[in-house]
């Protein structure tokens, strides 16, 4: 995922299979877990530059607050690799909103001068397949990924695709402990 700069974990075991066998593989095939593969991508991210993870994870901390304190009125939940503390090079910073309709929510990116990608895709979330609209850009060098859900999700507990786990939805106040140290 790092050397080819692939962001999702399916493609990176389609990727790896096809290289490794030299054949396409099936969802059944005994490749590795998505948390099997997150923990190898932060060990050697960590083995190559100890000294610059910390750093690099306050920055992109520190963007995704901006964000946050942009965003206060969408409910703004930081997750993924940023919250955990788990990023690797190519990381982004992921960050769900929790909003009716979309107007209010594009005119605030482009107040705060955002030139947002808007994508939408259908994922297949708690076995139910879902269509979800996602904002792309880029702030300080960082990539944000703003995932946009009903204001009713903010309170269905979600699991995530690499430990089973919930996921952890940092709030504004918790992030800004966690940069505090």
């Amino acid at each position: 995922m790092v050397d080819e700069d692939v962001r999702e974990y399916i493609e990176a075991k389609r990727m790896a299979a096809d290289n490794l066998l030299g054949m396409r593989v099936g969802f059944n095939a005994a490749l590795p877990s998505n948390g099997e593969i997150r923990d190898a991508i932060v060990a050697r991210a960590r083995m190559l530059d100890a000294a610059g993870h910390r750093a690099r994870l306050d920055d992109m901390r520190r963007v995704a607050l901006e964000v946050m304190v942009q965003l206060e009125a969408f409910e703004p939940r930081l997750i993924g690799s940023v919250a955990t503390g788990n990023i690797h090079r190519n990381s982004d910073i992921d960050i769900q909103l929790f909003c009716e309709g979309h107007d209010r929510l594009e005119q605030a990116l482009r107040r705060h001068g955002h030139a947002a990608e808007r994508m939408e895709r259908e994922v297949v979330k708690d076995g139910l397949l879902g269509r979800y609209v996602h904002y792309h850009f880029e702030l300080h060098g960082s990539e944000v990924e703003l995932s946009v859900y009903e204001p009713g999700e903010l309170f269905v507990t979600r699991f995530s695709s690499v430990d089973g786990k919930p996921i952890d939805r940092v709030p504004r106040r918790r992030l800004e402990a966690l940069l505090r140290g």
